[in-house]
């Protein structure tokens, strides 16, 4: 979690720990925080260790508005990104969610269910989102489909020609 203030980061990171009831998806709903209070801080952090989800102040005593946002992207390494914020400025929201943003919450309308499935949905919305392909694994899942690829449409030719009173 990346707050300045400790008061709010102290009330997230109660309703984070303490879990929920209902227990959302039929999945745990405990979680662990690390906190930084800039901007600098929390790139440091970024830098040394990977995370499930970043919950994101955008106004921080080193950085302000969605250039927060901005400014963390090259260290977010692939990690979704919930804003929480004291702003509720519409065109902030939108480039926000430009910038990579999974969701934006509202400081003082967001409840503790609220941010646990806001959490929950932006993992999943993230995972998703990435390729089934990556480059490390397309040459053999290339290798792998081809004959496969091959002998089927080569089966369904047999059957169309066969089909039609052609022989091969």
């Amino acid at each position: 979690m990346i707050e300045d203030d400790p008061d709010y980061a102290s009330i997230a990171q109660a309703w984070l720990s303490q879990g929920q009831g209902d227990s959302i998806a039929a999945q745990p709903s405990r979680f662990s925080l690390i906190l930084a209070n800039s901007l600098e801080s929390a790139q440091r952090i970024l830098f040394q260790e990977k995370f499930d989800i970043i919950l994101l102040d955008l106004n921080l005593p080193d950085s302000n508005g969605v250039d927060t946002l901005y400014r963390l992207s090259p260290t977010m390494m692939d990690t979704p990104v919930v804003i929480l914020s004291g702003n509720d400025d519409d065109e902030e929201i939108n480039i926000a969610a430009l910038y990579g943003a999974e969701d934006f919450l509202i400081k003082g309308q967001v409840n503790k269910t609220q941010l646990i499935r806001a959490i929950r949905s932006a993992m999943a919305r993230h995972s998703f989102s990435k390729p089934l392909v990556t480059d490390g694994n397309a040459a053999t899942l290339q290798k792998k489909a081809i004959p496969k690829i091959n002998s089927a449409n080569r089966d369904l030719q047999w059957k169309n020609n066969h089909q039609n009173g052609r022989e091969i």
